[in-house]
């Protein structure tokens, strides 16, 4: 599945035309769970995880956001696994392969 912010015309590469500022936001939503996505083009960040305890992302796909591919902020008890990231802003992920912190 492919959640696009922005212009899908770009496919997984520039320009980004973004339409929202953040693709997937997971505020206060604990054991959050994305698997198998590709989310790309946000005028920010493709996946934003804020004060979260407990959440998997695994086999996720974010190419050219705005600023990070992936911003986990506040976030307890995570793992990030088999996860790609190109072409944005800032960089892909605050960490990409991981364990509970």
């Amino acid at each position: 599945m492919t959640v696009d912010a922005g212009d899908p015309a770009s496919g997984d590469g520039a320009p980004l035309g973004s339409a929202k500022d953040v693709g997937i936001r997971a505020d206060r939503a604990d054991g959050f769970v994305l698997d198998n996505v590709k989310v790309r083009h946000a005028k920010e960040h493709d996946v934003y995880v804020i004060e979260t305890d407990g959440s998997h992302l695994d086999h996720l796909k974010v190419p050219y956001a705005g600023e990070y591919g992936v911003l986990t902020f506040v976030a307890d008890h995570s793992l990030m696994e088999n996860c790609d990231a190109w072409g944005s802003g800032d960089s892909g992920s605050t960490r990409c392969i991981g364990g509970p912190r």
